[in-house]
């Protein structure tokens, strides 16, 4: 995601512990204010995704009640090498349930809530484990952790299907998830399945600050129904449409990704093109044709400049939204863009944006992080992934001094330069930012400052080659500069990361 205060420095500046093998063992929801003291160590990735989860999904758009009604069927297998008799999901829209909790995008509750709060959450109508009733619970801070009792031992390598009806208060928002003037935002929408790793379940809160998200790849089906003058933009392949009276009806699959986000609006104007055999759209906005044109423009550029130095972007599929949205936002194969940028004559910030979300197909997307224990893997490479972009068409590394400067200037008044921590154990985005953002895209460049151009491609993509539809830690990327230059990066990474000379 792009934040906005960064933008608006750099426009000032441009002008323009190990798994247990027994009892699983369950990370705790924490607030910001109450968190521990939690040691952050160069981790290694255990994850290994044998068989993929499945989700078939159908939802039913109400845009007059702002309702979402939907079925899912979820086939769950444990991928781990321990064994459960619980499993966990993510409920997110719960976060949208109260002022307290409500994740408001840089805590801006005026723009993301422009008529006035109103609240969003997600009611489980029916659940069945197994095709039998299932005892649940619905726990965490903010209301947002689903517990599912099972029945018996599930085993590693195991399988079981859940079916859950569930409907989707929608708040009239602006934000990842909300509904406002003709568009309407599902981004972490659904009852997602929690990711098992080395700390156990990670069953973090919907924190107010960053991209509070972490999930393995699955497979998706999903099916969508909205009004028949609404137009859908999701993640995935678009398997049909059809119209029948007052309705449409979208089908979309898709496997090897982590979420499924979409966005419906009768506002759109929809443009496509293919770049490397790539089908890109560019769902722009009906009033800004040059917006437009910017905006189906940075997709295709970004996605060729991308596919070269890192390797070949790895779905069929790509589209741009521009949308209410106060910045902008990556989902799988789909993006979130703020519909104000693409309307705005500062075609720049359109550019600027795209291409950071573009590169998070590549950084989180397909190369998946713990985006709230190490959210730098992903922010700081996309952050980074700007200047690349900029260097390969400007055929000059200028735009860089503007990112640096995002970093360099607040630097002096950071108490702790840590960019390796939870998100709890952040103050806010005026730290956050900085450093998950600006400080470790400067820690790249200086990397590639150190082993030069040859070497420090080859390890970007080694890691995004190896580590293609896993998850990654800080440790694998570290493990990965150490082999390609054969030489010990402790001291680097320690004073760079961990703010430890």
């Amino acid at each position: 995601m792009v934040i906005t205060f960064i933008l608006t420095i750099l426009l000032a500046f441009t002008a323009g512990c190990n798994k247990s093998n027994s009892q699983p063992v369950t990370k705790q929801n924490q607030s910001n204010s109450d968190s521990p003291s939690v040691a952050i160590e160069f981790r290694r990735s255990t994850s290994d995704i044998k068989k993929q989860n499945t989700y078939d999904i159908v939802a039913n758009l109400d845009t007059e009640k702002k309702i979402l009604n939907c079925t899912e069927e979820i086939k769950y297998v444990n991928n781990t090498t321990s064994s459960f008799n619980e499993v966990y999901f993510h409920l997110y829209p719960n976060a949208y349930k109260t002022k307290e909790t409500s994740p408001a995008l840089f805590g801006n509750e005026k723009e993301i809530y422009p008529l006035g709060f109103t609240p969003g959450y997600l009611d489980i109508l029916k659940l069945d484990l197994n095709k039998k009733n299932a005892t649940f619970s619905i726990e965490g801070i903010d209301k947002t952790i689903l517990k599912i009792n099972l029945d018996k031992e599930l085993k590693p390598g195991e399988e079981i299907t859940l079916d859950m009806n569930f409907n989707v208060t929608i708040p009239t928002a602006t934000d990842r998830f909300g509904g406002y003037d003709g568009f309407f935002n599902f981004g972490n929408w659904y009852p997602i399945a929690a990711v098992y790793d080395e700390t156990g379940w990670n069953l973090d809160p919907y924190y107010k600050i960053g991209d509070p998200f972490y999930s393995d790849i699955a497979s998706y089906n999903v099916k969508i129904d909205v009004p028949k003058d609404y137009i859908v933009a999701a993640s995935g392949e678009q398997v049909s449409e059809s119209t029948k009276d007052n309705l449409k009806s979208y089908s979309f699959k898709e496997s090897n990704i982590r979420d499924f986000a979409w966005v419906a609006s009768n506002k759109f104007d929809v443009k496509e093109n293919q770049v490397d055999g790539i089908n890109i759209k560019c769902y722009g906005i009906k009033e800004s044709t040059e917006g437009n044109k910017t905006a189906m423009a940075a997709a295709e550029n970004s996605i060729k400049t991308f596919n070269k130095q890192y390797g070949k972007y790895p779905y069929k599929n790509y589209s741009v939204v521009c949308t209410n949205f106060p910045s902008g936002m990556e989902y799988p194969e789909l993006v979130f863009i703020s519909k104000q940028y693409c309307i705005s004559k500062n075609l720049r910030t359109v550019e600027r944006v795209i291409v950071h979300e573009t590169a998070h197909q590549w950084w989180y997307g397909t190369v998946g992080n713990d985006e709230i224990d190490e959210a730098w893997l992903d922010e700081s490479f996309a952050t980074y992934s700007e200047s690349i972009f900029f260097e390969n068409k400007d055929n000059s590394k200028d735009y860089y001094k503007y990112a640096a400067n995002g970093y360099d200037i607040v630097k002096g008044t950071l108490n702790d330069g840590a960019v390796l921590r939870p998100l709890a154990k952040f103050k806010g985005w005026d730290d956050y930012g900085p450093l998950a953002y600006n400080k470790g895209a400067v820690m790249l460049n200086t990397l590639r400052n150190k082993i030069g151009d040859k070497a420090f491609f080859k390890v970007i993509t080694t890691y995004y080659d190896r580590y293609k539809f896993k998850t990654a830690k800080t440790g694998d990327f570290k493990a990965i500069v150490e082999e390609v230059t054969n030489k010990n990066w402790d001291s680097f990474f320690k004073e760079w990361l961990l703010d430890k000379k």
